[in-house]
């Protein structure tokens, strides 16, 4: 037990307990102070949903350029689902940036650019099929896949509360509140796939001021 604990990933452990903390000061404000605007769009919710998302895809991407690995494009296209859901939930329009940037960051452009993108991960998958065929399966068994994948179960949760709007007593919230536990997930996959994250634990903090 207390090697398990040495072991845990420190990043990832402060993510869920500041998940967890802020799950309990969210639900405290919109159920008992009546502050319903923290979930209203591109309000403090949905900032943090964005700053999850821009984190996970970075880390993806750098661990993709930074790391040899035989699911490169795997975790590239990681990047790249993030970086989708990120301009999902960024409004650009809003925002005082050149107009060639918002054309490429919404819209009609934003779909063009990102089904480019997964078309040319698509396409090298199927010329090298054998290898991503075993490599996919092999992700998907990891710890990066499956917390990935449970991320996108909660996702499919906060879009079947979304469809079905007005069941519930806050139900906007909870929908948002799954997309933020799917993105605290994916970020989560996102530090176990790499290496340099994965491996900061309690034990080798300890290690590293025990032995400067």
């Amino acid at each position: 037990m207390k090697k398990e604990i040495l072991n845990l990933n420190v990043p990832s452990l402060i993510f869920i307990i500041a998940c967890l903390g802020f799950t309990l000061w969210a639900s405290y404000l919109v159920f008992y102070a009546a502050q319903a605007d923290i979930y209203a769009e591109n309000r403090m919710v949905e900032n943090i949903q964005a700053c999850l998302l821009a984190s996970a895809g970075i880390l993806y991407l750098a661990t993709a350029i930074l790391e040899k690995r035989s699911d490169t494009l795997i975790i590239v296209f990681c990047s790249l689902l993030c970086f989708s859901f990120f301009l999902r939930e960024l409004d650009v329009e809003d925002f005082d940036i050149p107009h060639a940037l918002m054309l490429i960051g919404s819209g009609v452009g934003r779909n063009a650019v990102l089904g480019m993108a997964f078309a040319a991960i698509l396409i090298y998958a199927i010329l090298k099929f054998s290898h991503y065929k075993v490599a996919a399966v092999v992700f998907v068994k990891s710890k990066p896949g499956w917390l990935l994948i449970t991320g996108g179960v909660f996702l499919l949760i906060g879009l079947l509360f979304e469809e079905k709007k007005g069941l519930l007593y806050h139900d906007v919230f909870i929908e948002e509140m799954c997309e933020i536990f799917g993105y605290v997930l994916i970020l989560l996959s996102s530090i176990a796939a790499n290496s340099f994250m994965n491996g900061i634990t309690i034990h080798s903090i300890g290690r590293s001021k025990t032995h400067p």
